[in-house]
C-alpha cells in the first residue's frame, strides 16, 4: 500500500517521464521526417539527372545514421515505458554521497550535477539519478526509473538509521 507521499512522488515522476518521452519522440520523429524528405527530394532530382549519385549516397547515409541514432536515443525510454505502464518504479532510501558533473554542449554550455545515492540498509548499492534539489550528506527517499535514471526525491528529515525502514 502506498502512502500519500509515495503517491505524490509517483505522480510527479509520471509527469516528468511523460514530458521527456513525448518531447524526445516528437523531436526525433521530426528530424527523421526532415531527413527522409531531403533524401526523397535528392533521389527524385537524381532520377531527373540533375543530381550526382554521390549526393544521393551521402543523403542515404545521413538518413540511416539519423534513424539509428533515433532508435538508440529512445531505447531507454521504451524500456522504462513498460515499467511506467505497470507502475513498477524502483525505490531507494539513502544518502547523497557525491555528484557527477555533466556538461551539455551549447552556447553557453549547460552544466548539470547528478547525485549518487547510497542505500542506507545496503551499503554496497549506489544509484546515480537525474533529479534536482538534493544536498550532499542528506537522506532522501527516491522513486526512479532504472533505464532513463529519471527520479523524484523527497528529503527525510530528522531520522536516525534505526528508524528508517524500506
Amino acid at each position: 500500500m502506498l502512502n500519500k507521499n509515495e503517491g505524490n512522488l509517483i505522480y510527479r515522476l509520471s509527469k516528468i517521464f511523460q514530458s521527456k518521452f513525448w518531447t524526445n519522440l516528437i523531436i526525433l520523429f521530426s528530424i527523421s521526417v526532415m531527413t527522409l524528405t531531403v533524401f526523397i527530394i535528392v533521389t527524385f532530382n537524381f532520377l531527373k539527372e540533375t543530381e550526382d549519385i554521390m549526393i544521393v549516397v551521402m543523403c542515404l547515409c545521413i538518413f540511416i545514421v539519423v534513424f539509428v541514432v533515433t532508435i538508440i536515443g529512445m531505447k531507454p525510454f521504451f524500456r522504462d515505458l513498460k515499467l511506467y505502464k505497470s507502475k513498477r518504479f524502483e525505490k531507494i532510501t539513502g544518502e547523497v554521497i557525491k555528484y557527477r558533473r555533466v556538461v551539455h554542449g551549447g552556447d553557453p554550455d549547460t552544466i548539470n550535477y547528478y547525485p549518487t545515492i547510497r542505500d542506507i540498509n545496503k551499503e554496497w548499492i549506489e544509484v546515480e539519478v537525474k533529479t534536482n534539489e538534493t544536498e550532499l550528506n542528506k537522506i532522501y527517499c527516491c522513486i526512479y526509473l532504472p533505464n532513463t535514471k529519471l527520479a523524484v526525491c523527497e528529503e527525510l528529515a530528522n531520522l536516525h538509521d534505526s528508524e528508517i525502514k524500506v
